[in-house]
């Protein structure tokens, strides 16, 4: 078998550990991540590291999608399309996306000459490397023989045919891990709090059909509380999530329960866990904060005079600029901000969504999590501390 030219974009957590799985092979791999310092090992490995999409696709027959969400996915490609053909190529879209966007990306693709593959995973950093990844080929059974010897290096590969099928079973596992995260939290909870041995439970656990692998996985670091090195993100993790129900609602499916989970994930992510791996729900879950705790709040200046301005020194501040887009942050420090061009709306949890637009001074308070939803392009001097 000729070596399979092949390309990468987005080495996160996940999409840099099938690049070097990859690298085990002879196929040469072109790699680009917009935050280049999170490729560049790779070169040592064997890698080529592309200074753009575009560079990266021109090069390869194959190309791995590995970002973040869909819409950064699709302004990669937009950037590509500009400076090379499609046509030929065929591209696997590995990253969690839900089932309407993987529609939206095939077309993309296909309208530009290339073939889609929806090819969600189930496992992380850890079954990447090890090649024990589970696989879900959503295309046509002609490109399933095509590539299945060569993606068999990655793991088990399982043939879906239809690519929202195979969005939609990604999101269909996704919630598994969230509820069984939960669930185990809970029971730990109340084994630790009631003062059982965690082992006498553990044992018992591990006898019934009760038992997920994933328990004794996860134990070491609920019993250390380490949730470093993360396997998958809490970040990732809600975003998710926030497909799943998306998808629930559409389909008319009971979406309660996961509703409760995302607001349990969310006050993990206003404790600083965000970037730590899923697990740290148990901390949420083991010791709550009380339910009258009051977020903290927003304070908006309309119109502020000139000199107010020039006395904070505006002007010298840092300039930020964002496209229309939403997305969700944690202040982790206060944040002070001047908008000098467009809207948005912040959403924070249980109060009224907060527009924001041109000409406002606004005080993000530390510890604050919130939803952007910026309605026109928005462009702001801003201030740490």
């Amino acid at each position: 078998m000729n070596p399979l030219r092949i390309a990468l974009l987005g080495t996160g957590l996940l999409g840099h550990s099938i690049a070097e799985r990859l690298l085990l092979g002879n196929n040469p791999l072109y790699v680009y991540n917009r935050s280049r310092s999170k490729a560049e090992d790779l070169v040592s490995l064997g890698a080529t590291l592309c200074n753009s999409p575009a560079e990266a696709i021109k090069a390869a027959e194959g190309i791995f999608l590995v970002l973040t969400d869909a819409k950064a996915t699709a302004e990669v490609l937009a950037l590509a399309e500009e400076k090379t053909s499609f046509r030929g190529k065929t591209f696997f879209q590995v990253g969690t996306i839900s089932p309407d966007e993987t529609l939206e990306l095939d077309k993309q693709i296909t309208q530009r000459g290339g073939y889609f593959v929806a090819l969600p995973v189930l496992g992380s950093k850890n079954e990447a490397k090890k090649g024990t990844l589970l696989l879900m080929f959503g295309a046509s059974e002609e490109h399933y023989h095509k590539w299945h010897d060569f993606l068999s290096q990655l793991g088990q590969v399982f043939f879906v045919a239809d690519p929202k099928k195979a969005a939609a079973l990604k999101l269909a596992l996704n919630q598994l891990i969230i509820s069984s995260i939960i669930g185990f939290s809970l029971s730990f909870s109340l084994i630790l709090k009631e003062e059982i041995h965690p082992e006498l439970f553990m044992s018992i656990l591990r006898k019934s059909a009760l038992y997920c692998s994933t328990f004794d996985k996860k134990l070491p670091r609920l019993l250390k509380k380490d949730y470093s090195s993360a396997n998958f993100t809490l970040e990732l993790l809600l975003k998710d999530l926030r497909l799943c129900l998306e998808e629930l609602e559409k389909l008319s499916i009971e979406s309660a329960p996961l509703k409760t989970s995302k607001i349990i994930i969310e006050q993990a992510l206003k404790r600083g866990y965000g970037d730590k791996d899923y697990s740290a729900l148990f901390e949420v879950v083991f010791a709550p904060h009380p339910m009258n705790e009051k977020s903290p709040e927003i304070i908006v200046e309309k119109n502020p005079s000139p000199s107010k301005l020039t006395e904070l020194g505006v002007a010298d501040w840092p300039l930020w600029e964002k496209d229309v887009s939403s997305f969700d942050w944690h202040y982790e420090e206060k944040e002070s901000c001047y908008i000098l061009e467009g809207e948005a709306i912040i959403y924070v949890e249980n109060k009224e969504p907060l527009q924001i637009s041109k000409g406002q001074l606004v005080i993000f308070p530390a510890g604050l999590s919130c939803r952007w939803e910026i309605t026109s392009k928005i462009k702001k001097h801003y201030r740490i501390g």
